[in-house]
């Protein structure tokens, strides 16, 4: 299974989504989940800002190799499931490639639970350390959300 974190530049949401759910299903000895990220508007080679480093490093994350990479239609072709931060991704993600399906293409905060939860990830480029904390916090929720849901369909 090719799992897909989509957020804008690739540096601050999809990163940590992919590099924190590769850590999870490796802990649990799982060898046939893959993730990779990619953004909307990346600027190819460009790597995670100093505060998404640190408050990465909080959930044993490291994303300092990492380097931002723009979604194709053939990253589109080739993923399982599609996690989108916010719904003018998915917009994006259907005009870059129109023969998507609609069922592949998920918000990671879908993965929250309760009735009350955003709609969307909250983009902390450019903010302040304390943003990206309280986005990684969000997003570790939501991530174990998603390996729950994923436990359930690899059994």
């Amino acid at each position: 299974m090719q799992i897909l974190f989509i957020c804008t530049g690739n540096i601050c949401r999809s990163p940590f989504g992919e590099h924190l759910a590769r850590r999870l299903a490796r802990d649990a000895g799982w060898s046939e989940v893959y993730f990779s990220s990619a953004g909307t508007h990346a600027l190819e080679g460009y790597g995670c800002p100093p505060e998404a480093l640190e408050a990465s490093r909080m959930y044993r994350v490291d994303m300092a190799e990492h380097r931002a990479a723009q979604v194709t239609p053939r990253m589109l072709s080739e993923a399982d499931l599609v996690l989108i931060m916010s719904a003018d991704q998915g917009r994006f993600l259907r005009n870059l490639h129109p023969e998507i399906s609609e069922a592949r293409i998920r918000g990671l905060a879908d993965y929250a639970p309760g009735p009350s939860r955003p709609p969307y990830v909250p983009d902390p480029y450019g903010a302040e350390l304390w943003a990206y904390q309280a986005c990684y916090r969000f997003m570790d929720v939501c991530v174990r959300g998603l390996m729950d849901d994923l436990r359930r369909r690899i059994r």
